[in-house]
């Protein structure tokens, strides 16, 4: 499932966004084992004779890494993006539902609703 499925095919839930987090934890986690294993692999090359195919495999992992944690730096943006957009478009639906359920009141009770609203999101 591609993450724009997941984010039309759902809202986003605890569970999910703990899930998501959890992963997102992981796969930084394994990024920087594999940056750890680059530079013992660059350590290991410049302590001993280096040849020139053993440079460009080191070139090559570095390269690799860096496409692993640009990748994963984009998905991640998007991911949030999406995430940031549902939560928007959850709140605008609220806003409407709530409009509906109370559009008959009247004016002056609006205001004074409207004004307490205000008056919590302040303290």
């Amino acid at each position: 499932m591609g993450v724009n499925s997941y984010v039309e095919t759902s809202s986003p839930t605890f569970k999910s966004s703990r899930s998501w987090k959890s992963m997102e934890m992981e796969i930084q986690s394994l990024l920087e084992k594999l940056l750890d294993i680059n530079d013992s692999m660059s350590q290991c090359a410049a302590s001993a004779a280096s040849t020139t195919s053993l440079t460009q495999k080191l070139a090559r992992h570095r390269d690799i890494l860096h496409e692993f944690t640009q990748e994963f730096r984009r998905i991640n943006g998007n991911i949030n993006s999406m995430k940031e957009h549902t939560e928007l478009l959850s709140s605008v639906r609220d806003d409407i539902s709530e409009y509906k359920a109370f559009g008959s009141m009247s004016s002056r009770m609006q205001l004074l609703r409207e004004g307490a609203v205000i008056h919590e999101s302040i303290t």
